[in-house]
């Protein structure tokens, strides 16, 4: 009888030690569910966040805000409020500081196409807007050259305003006049050099172009834009402004604004015609 009360007894000693284990188990097991599930929630919570934007109506996904934009890309910069011709000069001096000297003629042979003129283009830009491609050489073949008018449409494409791709001084006068395009705010002003014209000097801005139409018998009519300007004495009409081109001697060039005349030092009467302002107000 002893001897079944003592195997008893260790039977119920094993069965309390396995029981406190499985005791032990349960409690792990919970205290581990506990701390498991604050942190899941927690997980399930928080919100997400997408550093990536899609700008409405043009499908163009912006980069993260901690990313650098590609190396061959540049953002288009912020334009002051009501000023889009601000933009416009921004991409024009750009433009301008990359323009080297093309590559004359080889001597005893015609000029073709570029002569020692800033007509070419030495480093790729790049917008979301727009692209101008490096020229990789110049000597013979003329579409390489980075022409006057290049500078003008190139500025106001890479600026977000639609202009025509490619377009020659001869065209651009009429195409800144359709109907269309003077809907959108294009319009162009015509002027005589050097003469006392208030009103258009007033109306001119930075970004707008000067135009020279060539004159019967000559070859080549020529496009620029202003850079600058500015009346410093509104009484008498004296000022400055600064003119910026492209396939010029110059990559740019000051003018004097005396009583209200715009004497642009670019302007030939025996070369030119016709001098007309275009202009692009929002």
């Amino acid at each position: 009888m002893n001897h079944v009360r003592k195997k008893c007894k260790i039977n119920l000693s094993r069965g309390n030690r396995l029981s406190n284990v499985m005791k032990k188990i349960i409690v792990l097991v919970l205290i581990l569910g506990f701390l498991a599930t604050p942190l899941y929630a927690l997980a399930q919570n928080l919100p997400y966040k997408n550093t990536s934007t899609t700008v409405v109506g043009t499908g163009i996904q912006e980069s993260p805000p901690d990313e650098e934009p590609p190396p061959d890309e540049e953002p288009p910069p912020e334009p002051i409020p009501g000023n889009s011709n601000s933009s416009i000069t921004y991409w024009a001096e750009k433009i301008n500081d990359e323009l080297q000297r093309g590559k004359p003629s080889p001597p005893g042979q015609p000029k073709k196409c570029c002569w020692s003129l800033f007509n070419k283009m030495a480093t790729r830009i790049s917008n979301a807007y727009w692209t101008i491609p490096a020229s990789k050489y110049l000597g013979t073949r003329p579409g390489n050259v980075y022409w006057c008018t290049r500078i003008i449409f190139d500025s106001y494409n890479l600026a977000g305003i639609q202009f025509a791709r490619k377009i020659n001084v001869v065209d651009m006068y009429p195409y800144w006049n359709m109907p269309e395009q003077r809907a959108r705010g294009f319009r162009t002003i015509d002027y005589q050099n050097n003469t006392s014209a208030r009103t258009t000097i007033l109306s001119l801005k930075p970004g707008d172009a000067v135009m020279k139409l060539k004159a019967d018998g000559q070859r080549y009519s020529h496009a620029t834009m202003i850079d600058e300007i500015k009346i410093t004495d509104p009484v008498n009409g004296n000022g400055h402004a600064r003119i910026i081109q492209s396939n010029g001697f110059y990559k740019s060039y000051p003018v004097s604004i005396r009583g209200w005349k715009f004497d642009d030092p670019g302007w030939s009467s025996s070369r030119y015609k016709k001098m007309s302002f275009g202009l692009y107000r929002e």
